[in-house]
């Protein structure tokens, strides 16, 4: 997104960066300028979309007790990105779970995704899943 109307500014960093980014700005055949303002706006984007999905998640929600057991496995981020996107998949409203109509195929397929990005075990992370669903 180009605007006419610019503001200058200074930017510290260490040495070792700026040439990372002065080499990547060459080798895309664009200036420091364009990619730095292209990064900084992707960044922007990232965290709208960020608090987009946690709105869709609810506290205090099951959606909120499913992640609070993710994110002993994996990072916030990922939690709340796998657990919308497996909602999108089988049908549910990451809003409105209910731990009643949750299936073990849902809980199991959410394990097996995260054990892609963790070190435990798919049946470790199923029963502390089916564990934060029974407390309440």
């Amino acid at each position: 997104m180009v605007e006419k109307r610019v503001k200058r500014t200074t930017i510290e960093m260490p040495e070792s960066l700026f040439k990372q980014i002065k080499a990547l700005a060459i080798e895309k055949d664009m200036t420091l300028r364009e990619l730095i303002t292209e990064a900084l706006e992707d960044k922007l984007e990232k965290e709208r979309t960020k608090e987009a999905d946690q709105k869709r998640i609810g506290r205090g929600s099951v959606s909120s007790r499913l992640i609070g057991v993710m994110e002993r496995f994996i990072t916030p981020d990922a939690a709340i990105t796998l657990l919308i996107r497996k909602c999108e998949r089988y049908g549910y409203d990451p809003m409105y779970l209910d731990e009643e109509y949750i299936s073990e195929d849902f809980l199991k397929d959410l394990c097996k995704s995260m054990m892609y990005l963790s070190n435990e075990s798919e049946d470790v992370c199923f029963e502390e899943m089916k564990s934060a669903l029974e407390v309440e």
